[in-house]
């Protein structure tokens, strides 16, 4: 499924990135750069990528940026036309149970940022968005 692409995996946590490099390494992917990226969170502009990439992973993480329209913005420049972001956080339903659960997680203020209709409208202008029901993420698809 990946032969062919160059897999980068950035985190903040060794444990995810071991993780990563056991899964690449047991299933014989060869190409794939590991990045403990500790300033992720403040600088979005330094990123490897010396060319668009095809897709973009984001499993609750864009939830802990102080700005997720920054994220997406990054996300959004940093993908191909017609390249994938799967995501849990961009797009979200939300319950009162779900805000609660994001509050207690990263607090109101990002919260109310993710639940901003400027963050929505971002997100919808920058992407087709895919909603798969019985899956925790979307697949939003460049434009």
């Amino acid at each position: 499924m990946l032969a062919g692409y160059h897999v980068y995996f950035v985190d903040v946590q060794d444990t995810y990135l071991k993780w990563a490099e056991w899964a690449c390494k047991s299933r014989g992917l060869n190409n794939y750069t590991i990045i403990n990226n500790t300033e992720a969170k403040s600088d979005l502009g330094r990123e490897p990528f010396k060319h668009p990439i095809a897709g973009v992973v984001e499993w609750s993480c864009f939830e802990h940026f102080d700005d997720p329209i920054a994220a997406i913005t990054w996300a959004r420049n940093i993908l191909e036309p017609g390249g994938a972001f799967i995501t849990t956080t961009s797009i979200i339903e939300w319950t009162e149970e779900k805000k609660q659960e994001y509050i207690i997680d990263c607090g109101e203020a990002t919260t109310a940022k993710l639940m901003s209709k400027e963050f929505s409208s971002v997100s919808r202008d920058f992407f087709e968005i895919h909603d798969f029901p019985t899956s925790h993420a979307d697949v939003l698809i460049k434009k």
